[in-house]
């Protein structure tokens, strides 16, 4: 007898399905990485510009009342404290205490 040889249609398409899911499941592995880092990429550049405009408002506002603010710098925070300006040459530190400030310009 003449014995054919080959693939049926069935296992050709049992073949393809399986490699088409094989392929779906690598590609989910492959992705989820790469999205990662781009979100991660994403929120990295939205933190250094967030650094950056509170650098500049710092400096603004430091530079605008430099008389009425002091700044203390710890290891782990920095604090301003603001005082009130009772005239030209006097600043209120607390609500007792009055000193004399000098003016730069």
């Amino acid at each position: 007898m003449n014995k054919q040889r080959g693939f049926t249609l069935v296992e050709m398409i049992l073949a393809l399905l399986i490699s088409a899911i094989l392929a779906g499941i690598i590609i989910e592995i492959i992705a989820g990485p790469i999205k990662s880092y781009f979100w991660v990429t994403q929120r990295a550049l939205y933190v250094q510009e967030a650094e950056l405009a509170l650098d500049v408002l710092q400096r603004e506002v430091i530079h605008a009342f430099s008389p009425t603010i002091l700044t203390t710098n710890h290891s782990d925070k920095q604090t301003l404290s603001f005082h009130k300006i009772i005239s030209s040459a006097f600043v209120q530190v607390d609500n007792t205490e009055i000193s004399s400030m000098v003016v730069l310009t």
